[in-house]
């Protein structure tokens, strides 16, 4: 797998998922977590991503329902984009 300036980045940086009960808060857990909907083994674009502790990551890709899916990915994403963006990466 090619790690994208945005996949490095990622690294050690805070969850965005928080989610309550699973984030272990823990920034050396985080990677990137991409955004559902490009197909089974086929992962969307960086840029379609949060920050996601290994656990949070779990939860969104094996737990989460649609609709928790919904209400958590997307404003992480956001948070996310901006992260990015305040250091240039986009």
């Amino acid at each position: 797998m090619v790690m994208t300036k945005l996949r490095r980045f990622a690294r050690n940086q805070p969850c965005t998922l928080r989610i309550p009960g699973v984030c272990c808060g823990d920034p050396e857990k985080v990677v990137l977590a991409h955004a559902h909907g490009a197909g089974m083994g086929i992962k969307t674009n960086d840029k379609l991503g949060c920050h996601a502790c290994h656990p949070c990551h779990d939860w969104l890709d094996r737990v989460a329902t649609a609709e928790e899916y919904e209400r958590a990915f997307w404003p992480a994403h956001l948070e996310t984009l901006k992260r990015v963006e305040r250091e240039g990466l986009l």
